[in-house]
């Protein structure tokens, strides 16, 4: 059978949607997996495409389990807490969200007083106005509990497995620090930006190279939104391609064989993602060219639409709730879409082009367009969905941006790595000023962009289903057309 994981995808897809709206209405959501799994097995035994239905059925089955143990095992306990004031111990995770009116932590809870419960993620609001814990700071304060599981916004806490939130009651107390080696290292590296770069450019390198983006101005995070570039600040499939590209290409020059720099561009991928914390959009594409690599190592050829699909599968049974993540989804949609759309583009594109000395700048340039083209038209539903937005600018931000991310994430590790070598420091300044050069210019084109009257304009979000309808029809009638052209040429 011809990419099984797609089917198993998809099937999952199916039981995360529904486990993270329904699972709290035990009766309902028993009844409805027994009429899936009902209708999968009968799909099993009755249909000639009896192994796909398999696939979609087995999927299927596993996710609902891994959402039944998760909300047994990690969310009911910690719902006892709910309209609770407790004094607690936490480790901070990551670096805090700065809000109008307050800040917030995502903590580990490591410790409830009187109580006895498992170590649990939460985020606690801090009205005080000023930030004293950083990442890897133990913490002591007293914290009230709000009633997460019933909230308008449960389905987003849950995706990020965060199942409860709560407000500081008095002073936050940073009482120790726990060695983390992964905080450490992207504490290194943005310490690392910021003394050799003014700020407003050390923050977007940072939240280009790792995904961190808490020290970007609130202005111009509202301008990336508006020129339609956020994906580019959420490290995902764009970042790891660069890398993975990079590496093998270049690996190879040295004489090292093709397995051995799938390998070592294998360990790469991981290492990049651990620094992202392991994020659903970093994990995503990590375990996508994990298959891909693998595959080279094995002297299999991968394909890209199963790798996505084993991508998905792994990332809902971790977490069977990362259907509501809104990175998960802007990022496995512009995959998709670049999959599905980008190689016929560029075949179109190049047949159309000259023959000549100009064929290969340009067809550079339509890559880059299709590229650009292809992760719009995925991610517009979406955006048009969650931020009530439709940036009118973003394909020309992109072309004008995206050979400069590019060149961004190469130099910037490249520096990164060779800064940890002692008097290397005449070797890795000129990189991280070229980057530094680079990121201007991308602050430049995203401020001048997202600053226009017409960047984006305001929609309803019943408008994305009109598009997803527009395109199901689109895609309707590629699909007859197809299917006649080959009819007639049969005949």
């Amino acid at each position: 059978m011809k990419r099984p994981f797609v089917y198993c995808a998809i099937g999952a897809l199916m039981a995360s949607a529904f486990s993270i709206y329904f699972i709290e209405h035990s009766l309902i959501f028993l009844l409805v997996c027994i009429v899936f799994i009902a209708v999968s097995a009968l799909c099993y035994y009755f249909t000639t495409r009896f192994l796909r239905a398999l696939c979609v059925f087995t999927a299927m089955a596993l996710v609902f389990l891994s959402s039944l143990l998760t909300y047994y095992v990690a969310v009911q306990p910690v719902a006892k807490l709910e309209n609770e004031t407790v004094n607690l111990t936490a480790v901070v995770l990551e670096p805090p969200s700065y809000y109008d009116d307050h800040i917030t932590y995502r903590v580990d809870v490591l410790e409830v007083e009187s109580a006895d419960y498992r170590k649990f993620k939460a985020d606690i609001i801090d009205y005080s106005g000023s930030a004293v814990a950083k990442p890897s700071d133990v913490i002591k304060t007293r914290v009230k509990f709000r009633e997460t599981s019933k909230g308008a916004n449960r389905v987003f806490y849950y995706s990020d497995k965060v199942f409860i939130n709560g407000s500081v009651s008095t002073d936050i107390q940073v009482v120790g620090k726990r060695p983390n080696f992964l905080i450490s290292a992207r504490e290194y590296i943005t310490t690392f930006y910021s003394d050799v770069l003014p700020d407003d450019i050390s923050s977007v390198l940072s939240a280009l190279t790792i995904g961190d983006k808490s020290n970007l101005e609130k202005h111009f995070s509202e301008q990336i939104r508006f020129s339609g570039v956020s994906h580019i600040m959420v490290v995902s499939g764009l970042h790891l391609a660069i890398i993975c590209r990079f590496l093998l290409e270049n690996l190879r020059k040295f004489g090292i064989s093709k397995k051995v720099c799938a390998a070592l561009t294998l360990v790469a991928i991981f290492c990049v993602v651990a620094l992202c914390s392991f994020t659903v959009s970093a994990l995503r594409a990590g375990f996508t060219y994990a298959v891909m690599l693998f595959g080279v190592i094995i002297l299999r050829r991968s394909d890209a639409i199963n790798s996505l699909g084993f991508a998905a599968c792994v990332i809902f049974l971790i977490n069977p709730f990362a259907v509501a993540n809104i990175s998960f989804q802007l990022s496995f949609a512009a995959t998709l879409g670049i999959v599905l759309i980008c190689p016929k583009s560029v075949e179109k594109i190049n047949n159309f082009l000259p023959q000549n000395k100009l064929h290969y700048p340009l067809s550079k340039i339509g890559e880059l367009l299709a590229v650009n083209f292809a992760a719009t038209v995925a991610t517009v539903p979406i955006c048009v969905y969650h931020f009530g937005e439709l940036s009118l600018v973003s394909p020309i931000t992109n072309v004008l941006i995206s050979y400069c991310v590019t060149c961004i994430l190469v130099l910037a590790l490249i520096s990164v790595l060779i800064s940890v070598i002692p008097y290397a420091k005449f070797i890795y300044m000129p990189l991280i000023l070229v980057c530094g050069l680079l990121t201007r210019y991308i602050n430049f084109v995203i401020e001048a962009l997202g600053s226009l009257r017409f960047a984006s304009v305001s929609v309803n979000e019943n408008c994305a289903f009109i598009i997803l309808i527009i395109y199901a029809v689109i895609y309707a009638t590629y699909r007859y057309l197809k299917r006649s052209k080959i009819y007639a040429y049969s005949r």
